[in-house]
This record gives C-alpha cells, sequence and structure tokens, in this order.
C-alpha cells in the first residue's frame, strides 16, 4: 500500500471533516445504478489545478479525487483516485454498516444489497491502461470554475478556451446537445482511439461526427442492457429515453 493509500484509510472514518477536501459536481454525470454520489477533490496546500482546454485539467502530484455511492442515504463505497509521481493510482473503499469507517477493498467483496461492486482490474477497462480520471473534464466542471478559483485550488483558466457541456436533463438545451453530452461521458470513454472499444469506428465525444449507419446499433444496445458494457448493471431508463428522441432526428 503506498503512503497515500495509508493516509486516506486514516482519513475516511471522518471523510466530511477532511477539511482539505471541498465537494463539487459536474454538468453531465455518468450514470451509475440510480445511486446518488458525493464527489470531493483535495489539492495539496500551495498547489493548484491549471486548465488549457475541454480535457482534463493538469491536477498537481498529490491531488485526490474522492466519489462516494450511496443508496438511499447508505454509503456503500468510496472510489478514489490519487495522482503520485508516476499517474493515477485508484482505490476502492468499502462502507461498514456503522457508516463509521470504510476499509480498502480486497476484490472479495461482490455485492451490496443490489449493487455491484467494482474490483480494482475493473478501473482500468473503463479509465484506461494508464488510469486517468473521467468526469473532472474542464467542460464537465465549466459551472464550478469560479468556486475552484475562490477557493485556491484552480488557477484562473481563459474561459474561451473551454466550451461548456451541457446537463442532459435540461430541457432548455437542444436535444442533440443534450444527447451528445451524455454519450461523452457515459461512452465517450471507451469509444476512443485508444479505450477498451478502439477496435470500431464508433467515436462518441462530444464534438465527434454520429454517423447516423450506428443509430440503430446504439438503441438496441442501450435498450439491452449490453452498453454501457461495465459500469452499470441497470438500464438507464431516462437515459435511453433521450437517445431515441435524438436518434429520432437523425437521417
Amino acid at each position: 500500500m503506498t503512503h497515500f493509500l495509508i493516509l486516506i484509510v486514516l482519513l475516511f472514518p471522518k471523510l466530511s471533516d477532511y477539511k482539505q477536501a471541498v465537494s463539487y459536481d459536474v454538468a453531465t454525470p455518468l450514470f451509475s445504478d440510480y445511486t446518488y454520489k458525493e464527489r470531493m477533490i483535495s489539492i495539496p496546500s500551495g498547489k493548484k489545478i491549471v486548465i488549457t482546454d475541454n480535457g482534463l485539467p493538469q491536477f498537481p502530484e498529490g491531488t485526490i479525487l474522492f466519489k462516494t455511492f450511496s443508496q438511499q442515504g447508505i454509503k456503500i463505497e468510496t472510489r478514489v483516485l490519487l495522482k503520485t509521481p508516476t499517474g493515477w493510482e485508484p482505490g476502492i473503499y468499502i462502507w461498514d454498516a456503522a457508516q463509521q469507517d470504510a476499509y480498502l477493498s480486497k476484490g472479495g467483496e461482490k455485492k451490496v444489497n443490489s449493487y455491484i461492486l467494482p474490483t480494482i482490474k475493473q478501473c482500468h477497462s473503463c479509465h484506461g491502461k494508464d488510469i486517468q480520471p473521467i468526469g473532472f473534464k474542464a467542460r464537465n466542471i465549466y459551472h464550478q470554475i469560479p468556486f475552484f478559483v475562490q477557493a485556491g485550488i484552480l488557477e484562473t483558466p481563459d474561459l474561451s478556451k473551454i466550451s461548456p457541456l451541457p446537463n442532459w436533463q435540461d430541457t432548455t438545451v437542444t436535444i442533440e446537445s443534450r444527447a451528445r453530452a451524455y454519450l461523452d461521458v457515459n461512452c465517450a470513454h471507451c469509444h476512443n482511439a485508444t479505450g477498451m472499444c478502439n477496435k470500431s469506428d464508433l467515436r462518441l465525444a462530444y464534438e465527434a461526427y454520429l454517423d447516423p449507419t450506428y443509430k440503430k446499433h446504439i438503441l438496441k444496445f442501450m435498450q439491452s442492457g449490453k452498453m454501457p458494457l461495465l459500469g452499470t448493471h441497470m438500464i438507464h431508463k431516462e437515459g435511453v429515453a433521450l437517445i431515441a428522441n435524438y436518434i429520432a432526428t437523425l437521417k
């Protein structure tokens, strides 16, 4: 176990009191079987995140990203990404019944009620061989930039270089923009040149051209629960409805 993981194990009993961590949210979240997710980030004292474009920011060594998954107010697991000198290191922590402590998963746990727990090996399937965060792209946390700057953990960026990702549930935005945002967050981390689905030429990043010949395949796989392949075990009815409505507009 690395020094960072040991540190997190010691802090977890009082995660909410970890004063160096701040809570945040994203414009469009990854669907995770209807769980509630609390996101937190910690930056080492004296360091700041740097944003230069729409993609992932430049995180200082020692950055910690937390994401806690809950069902009906009960914390189940907290996933951690730690920025070390050699890259990002993942950790999965399982909360005890008393909700007072969480322990580092050894991969033997399979399920908590109906919630299926992931393993560390599965992290690489979505986050890549060289682990990278997924949701914390500049365009997905655009609305949080003033907060991060005020909190002293982000250098003031050039906002003209960032195109905000819309909230997929915002009905004041075009259905195309909402659907592309949903596909970007839920699918693009696999459907890219280096992702798990790199053998397919289907690309689902927000700005990617979506070939209409794929529309029946996308909807079929989503409706059957075969896609996304990992990370969820339930069909996201609202997400499928959005994509179905969008695909109906393609010619």
